[in-house]
C-alpha cells in the first residue's frame, strides 16, 4: 500500500468508523520509503500527530508535530502556521500557557505577513488558541476579541465547524462575565447546530451549559448536561473532554457530597495522566489538596 492510500484509509477508520486506535495501528506500521516525497511523509506526519492526540497520548502527538515542521519547507507559510497552533492548542494543556502562547504568537506573526484574504481557516483557528490561552490566563477582553476575530474570518472562509466551536468560546467568557442570558442564547442555538453538524463540539457545550445551570442553581439540569457530556466522550474516547466531565461532576457534588465530589476528582486525574495531560493534572491536584483539607 502506497503512502496517500494508507492516508485516506486511515482517516476514513477515525472519520467515519469512529476507530482512532486502529488507524494509528495502521500508520505505525509504515516505513519510510525511498519514492515517498517530502510533501507526503508531512502529512503522514500530521495525520499521526492528529492520531496520537485523538487517542489521547499529546506527548507523541506534539513530538510528531515538531517531526513535521522539520520536513516542511519554511517557505510554506500556511502549513507552518497551522502546524504552530495545533502545538499551542496541546501545549494549553500540556506544557503551560506560556509556551502555548509562545507558539501561538510565532504562528500569528507568520500569518501576519500575509494578504488579508489569505488562509482565513488558519487565522480562523490561530485566533480561536489565542483566544483560548487569554481566557485561560482571566484577561477576558482580550480572549473576546480574538474570538471574535476568529469567527470573522471563519465566517469569510464558510468554515462552519469553527462558527460552532468560536460561538460556544465566546459563550464561555459571557459565562466569566455572568452574562448568563447571553451565554444561553448562544449555547442553546449551537447545541442543535453541533448535534447535526460538529458532534466533537458538543461535550464542550454540555459543559458551559452545565456550568451556567450550577451558577443559578438548577443542579439536576447540571448533572443531566454533565452526564451528556461524559456519555458522548466515552463513546468517542475523548481523553479530555472525558476528564472535564468527571471534574465538573466533582464540583457539582462538592456541594453535596464531599465522598463523591472526591470519587469523580480522582476518575478526572486518571484520565488527565492517561492522556499525559500534565498541566491539567497539577491543576486538579491543586484544587483538591485546597478542597480536601478543609
Amino acid at each position: 500500500m502506497n503512502l496517500k492510500d494508507l492516508q485516506k484509509q486511515a482517516t476514513y477508520l477515525r472519520d467515519k468508523d469512529g476507530n482512532p486506535k486502529k488507524a494509528l495501528r495502521l500508520m505505525e506500521k509504515y516505513v519510510r520509503q525511498e519514492q515517498d516525497i517530502d510533501s507526503d511523509w508531512v502529512e503522514h506526519l500530521l495525520l499521526k500527530a492528529v492520531l496520537y492526540r485523538d487517542t489521547g497520548d499529546t506527548k507523541t502527538s506534539l513530538n510528531t508535530y515538531k517531526e513535521a515542521l522539520e520536513h516542511l519547507p519554511k517557505e510554506n507559510i500556511e502549513k507552518r502556521a497551522d502546524i504552530l497552533r495545533s502545538m499551542s492548542f496541546l501545549a494549553i494543556s500540556t506544557t503551560g500557557l506560556e509556551n502555548a502562547k509562545s507558539l501561538a504568537l510565532k504562528a500569528m506573526g507568520l500569518l501576519e505577513k500575509t494578504a488579508e484574504d489569505e488562509y482565513p481557516k488558519v487565522k480562523a483557528n490561530t485566533y480561536a488558541v489565542l483566544g483560548n490561552i487569554f481566557y485561560e490566563l482571566g484577561e477576558l477582553e482580550k480572549a473576546l476579541y480574538n474570538y471574535n476575530e476568529g469567527l470573522d474570518y471563519a465566517k469569510r472562509a464558510g468554515f462552519n465547524e469553527r462558527i460552532i466551536t468560536l460561538t460556544g468560546d465566546i459563550s464561555n467568557v459571557y459565562i466569566a462575565k455572568k452574562d448568563y442570558e447571553k451565554a444561553l442564547e448562544l449555547l442553546n442555538k449551537y447545541i442543535k447546530e453541533a448535534k447535526n453538524n460538529y458532534r466533537i463540539a458538543l461535550p464542550a457545550y454540555y459543559l458551559r451549559r452545565a456550568r451556567i445551570y450550577s451558577d443559578i442553581g438548577k443542579m439536576e439540569l447540571a448533572k443531566e448536561d454533565i452526564k451528556g457530556a461524559m456519555r458522548i466522550s466515552k463513546q468517542e474516547n475523548w481523553f479530555r473532554d472525558l476528564g472535564e466531565s468527571y471534574e465538573a461532576l466533582g464540583n457539582i457534588y462538592l456541594k453535596e457530597d464531599f465522598k463523591k465530589a472526591k470519587k469523580y476528582f480522582e476518575k478526572a486525574l486518571f484520565v488527565y495522566k492517561k492522556g499525559e495531560y500534565e498541566n491539567l493534572t497539577k491543576r486538579l491536584r491543586k484544587k483538591m489538596d485546597k478542597d480536601f483539607k478543609k
